[in-house]
């Protein structure tokens, strides 16, 4: 599989870091009282998660996911937070 421009070792150990930073980041970034907002930061954070501790990798817990399906599901979470104010109706 191809590399992008981050190693998968980089990718796999800066992961959970950043599916936190989601999850933490209504209250970080003072948006929590946007329930919509609030909701999606915390789904896609778990789904980040989730989807790092299930795939076939190294480091992973159970490695049931393959990693061309994890490398979609990541760009398909950046396009959903991307249009997410836009589709959701709080980009205000």
């Amino acid at each position: 599989m191809e590399r992008g421009p981050i190693p998968l070792k980089m990718h796999a150990m800066l992961e959970p870091f950043m599916a936190i930073l989601i999850i933490a980041s209504p209250w970080i970034f003072g948006f929590s009282d946007v329930d919509s907002a609030t909701t999606l930061a915390v789904v896609v954070g778990l789904v980040m998660l989730v989807g790092g501790a299930i795939t076939r990798w190294r480091w992973s817990l159970a490695k049931v996911l393959p990693l061309r399906m994890h490398m979609m599901t990541d760009l398909a979470l950046g396009a959903l937070l991307i249009l997410s104010p836009f589709i959701f109706g709080f980009s205000d």
